[in-house]
């Protein structure tokens, strides 16, 4: 079992997620959308936009003057790393989750970015095996890395989503989650 690495958000802060790629693909904004109701059955007060997500916890002290930008950036177009803006608006301290097959040393020295935490999960060969789709894989995979989501409330709140609409596909997208989850390398 890998290590837990330290959360990108205290459970007091405030928490930003965006997603570059997969336009067009409406399974990224429901994986924004199981993410939102799960941080929101854990206390927090959450709203995912378009590919953008953030979510504030005010229990115990105010909130904190909040750093700019994203605290985690989940990549699923592995070609947009090529970009020199791909890390724009990402914290230096931040998480990325990148939807590809190589290792993280081989993302973080393409992008010559030491200071935060690079994660990888093959998101499309995780979907494909289980029939879900990869954006469900990277969510499972940075769920993890953040540290501070419940593996639990995520499985219930992505079952929740799909049994809704498409209850064929429920079984499909909670065992892609899970995946992305227990195979992520970071």
């Amino acid at each position: 079992m890998l290590p837990m690495q330290k959360p990108v958000a205290d459970l007091i802060g405030d928490f930003r997620l965006r997603v570059l790629g997969g336009e067009g693909d409406p399974e990224v904004e429901t994986a924004l959308a199981i993410l939102a109701e799960t941080l929101r059955r854990q206390g927090y007060q959450s709203a995912a936009r378009g590919r953008e997500m953030e979510a504030r916890r005010w229990s115990r002290v105010p909130p904190a003057v909040p750093q700019p930008g994203a605290d985690l950036l989940m990549v699923l177009d592995e070609g947009l790393l090529d970009r020199k803006e791909a890390l724009a608006g990402v914290n230096p301290d931040g998480i990325l989750v990148v939807a590809t097959r190589r290792a993280p040393g081989a993302v973080r020295r393409q992008l010559r970015w030491y200071s935060g935490t690079v994660a990888t999960v093959d998101a499309q060969a995780l979907a494909s095996t289980h029939g879900g789709a990869p954006a469900l894989a990277a969510l499972g995979a940075a769920a993890r890395v953040a540290g501070f989501v419940d593996p639990e409330t995520l499985g219930i709140c992505t079952w929740v989503a799909y049994d809704r609409e498409l209850p064929y596909a429920a079984m499909s997208a909670v065992r892609t989650l899970d995946a992305g989850w227990e195979q992520v390398a970071y």
